[in-house]
C-alpha cells in the first residue's frame, strides 16, 4: 500500500516530464511568437492603409479597415492575458488541448480578418491577397499537418467567396505617373501592389519562420537539458535507496560480528595464544569498521545534500573547511588570489565540500610518490572557478568518457566504488555549476568546477 501511495506521488511531481509537458512547451513557445507576429501585422495594416490613403486615390472606405484592424488589436491582447494565466498552469493533457484549440482559433479568426480587409479594400484582385501564404506557413510551423489542412481550406473558401462577391472592385490597372504628370514605364497600380505586397510576405515568412524554428531548437535543448537532469536525479534517489537498503540489512549483522570480535579480544587477552591469533581478530574488527564506513559514506553522500541547509562562507573558508578532513592535505598546494579571499557563497556547506574532498583524493590518489595536487582558484563578476591539478599519468579516453558513470572505477579493490565522480558531478550541477576533466599538456588531469557566485 505504502508503495503504491509513494509511487502515485512521483507520478504527480512537477519535475517529472511526460509527453503533455513537451508538446505544452512547444505550443506555448509557439503561441508566444503569434503573439508578437500579430502585433506586427496590425502595425503593418495601420501603415499600409495610412500610405494608401495619403498617395493613393482610390476611394477606399476607411472606417470598416480601421475596426478590422482594431478587432486583431482587441483579439491580441486577449491572447496575451490567456498566455500569461496559461504560464501558471501545469502541462496536463487538458491544457496542452485547450493551447492548441486556442492557436486554431487565432489563426482561422487571423484568416477571417485578412477577408474582411480584402474584401473593403479590392477583393481578390488586392496584391495583398498574398498574404494568405504568410498565415498557412505560420500554420504548417505551429500546428498540425491536421489542422494546416483545416486552415488551408478556410483560406480557399475565402478566396473563393472574394472571388464571387468582389472580384475587381478597385481600379488596380490604373497607369501609375510621376509627380509631374510622365508616364511611369507603363507600370499598373496593381503591379506595383504586387510587388509590395510580395517582398513584405517573403521578408515577414523568412523572419518570423527562422525565428520560429530558432526558438523551436532552443526549447528541444531545454527539454534535452531538462530530461538528462531527470535521469540524474532518478539515478541519484535510486542510490539512495539502494544505499538505504543496504545499510539497514547489513547494520545488524555486520554490528553482531563486531561485538563478537570485541569478546574474542577479551577473552584472548587471558589466555595464551599467537600473536597471529590476535592479529586476526583484530583484521576482522577493522574490517567491520571498513564496511560500517563504505555504508554511512553512501547513505550520507547519496542523499544528506538533498535536505541539507545552505550556510553563506567565503570561498577561503570553504577550502579550509573541505581540506581540514582530507587525509594528506598537506600535499595539496592552494593558490588563492587576492580577488577571491572576499568572495561569499550561499550553499549546502557539508556536500559541497565532500564533493570538492572526492575530487582533491582523487588527484591525491593519482598522484605519484612525493609530488603534490595543486588546487588554484579564478573569480570574476559571475563565476567562481577552482581547478584541481594532479601530476598522474591521466586517462585513457574509453575511460575518461565513462568518467562520472555510476560504480565504474579504475581503483583497485577495495579502494573506491565508483561513486564519487558521479556524486561530485550531481552536487555541483544542481548548484547551477559545471564539472569538466581534461588531460594536462604534459603530465596529469585537471578536474575544473565552475559555480556561480548568485
Amino acid at each position: 500500500m505504502n508503495e503504491q501511495t509513494d509511487h502515485a506521488k512521483t507520478r504527480q511531481m512537477p519535475s517529472e516530464l511526460t509527453g503533455s509537458d513537451d508538446e505544452w512547451i512547444h505550443l506555448t513557445a509557439n503561441a508566444e511568437w503569434l503573439w508578437i507576429l500579430r502585433w506586427v501585422a496590425v502595425v503593418g495594416q495601420l501603415v499600409t492603409i495610412g500610405s494608401v490613403a495619403a498617395l493613393l486615390p482610390l476611394g477606399l472606405v476607411w472606417k470598416p479597415l480601421l475596426i478590422v484592424v482594431g478587432g486583431t488589436a482587441a483579439s491580441n491582447l486577449l491572447l496575451q492575458q490567456w498566455l500569461r494565466q496559461s504560464k501558471r498552469s501545469a502541462g496536463s493533457a487538458a491544457r496542452v488541448f485547450c493551447v492548441r484549440r486556442m492557436l486554431v482559433s487565432v489563426m482561422a479568426f487571423d484568416i477571417v480578418s485578412l477577408t474582411a480587409l480584402l474584401y473593403f479594400a479590392g477583393g481578390i484582385a488586392n496584391p495583398f491577397c498574398v498574404f494568405y501564404l504568410v498565415n498557412l506557413s505560420l500554420c504548417a510551423v505551429i500546428l498540425s499537418e491536421r489542422w494546416s489542412w483545416v486552415l488551408t481550406v478556410i483560406s480557399t473558401a475565402c478566396m473563393v467567396w472574394l472571388l464571387l462577391v468582389r472580384g475587381d472592385a478597385l481600379p488596380f490597372d490604373t497607369l501609375l505617373n510621376w509627380p509631374d504628370g510622365t508616364r511611369l514605364a507603363n507600370i499598373t497600380l496593381g503591379q506595383l501592389g504586387q510587388l509590395v505586397a510580395t517582398s513584405a510576405c517573403a521578408m515577414v515568412i523568412i523572419h518570423f519562420v527562422s525565428r520560429v524554428t530558432g526558438q523551436l531548437a532552443l526549447t528541444e535543448a531545454e527539454l534535452r537539458r531538462v530530461e538528462r537532469e531527470r535521469s540524474r536525479s532518478e539515478k541519484l534517489e535510486a542510490l539512495g535507496t539502494l544505499a538505504g537498503g543496504a545499510a539497514h540489512e547489513l547494520a545488524t549483522p555486520l554490528s553482531t560480528i563486531a561485538v563478537v570480535a570485541r569478546e574474542m579480544m577479551r577473552q584472548l587477552d587471558s589466555m595464551d595464544v599467537s600473536a597471529a591469533f590476535h592479529d586476526d581478530v583484530d583484521l576482522i574488527r577493522a574490517e567491520v569498521d571498513h564496511c560500517q564506513t563504505i555504508l554511512q559514506r553512501m547513505t550520507g553522500r547519496a542523499g544528506q545534500w538533498m535536505a541539507e541547509q545552505r550556510h553563506t562562507l567565503t570561498l577561503p573558508a570553504l577550502i579550509d573547511y573541505t581540506l581540514s578532513e582530507l587525509f594528506q592535505a598537506n600535499r595539496i598546494a592552494v593558490e588563492m588570489p587576492a580577488a577571491c579571499s572576499d568572495v561569499s557563497l550561499t550553499v549546502p556547506r557539508e556536500s559541497l565540500a565532500q564533493a570538492l574532498r572526492g575530487l582533491l583524493q582523487n588527484a591525491i590518489d593519482a598522484s605519484e610518490g612525493p609530488q603534490g595536487v595543486k588546487l588554484r582558484a579564478h573569480c570574476d563578476a559571475r563565476w567562481i572557478q577552482l581547478e584541481i591539478e594532479d601530476a598522474g599519468t591521466g586517462m585513457a579516453p574509453e575511460v575518461l568518457a565513462r568518467a562520472g558513470e555510476p560504480f565504474f572505477t579504475t581503483k583497485e579493490p577495495g579502494r573506491g566504488m565508483g561513486l564519487g565522480l558521479f556524486l561530485t558531478r550531481s552536487v555541483i550541477e544542481r548548484l547551477g555549476g559545471t564539472l569538466s576533466l581534461d588531460p594536462n599538456p604534459t603530465q596529469g588531469m585537471t578536474a575544473t568546477v565552475r559555480l556561480p557566485r548568485f
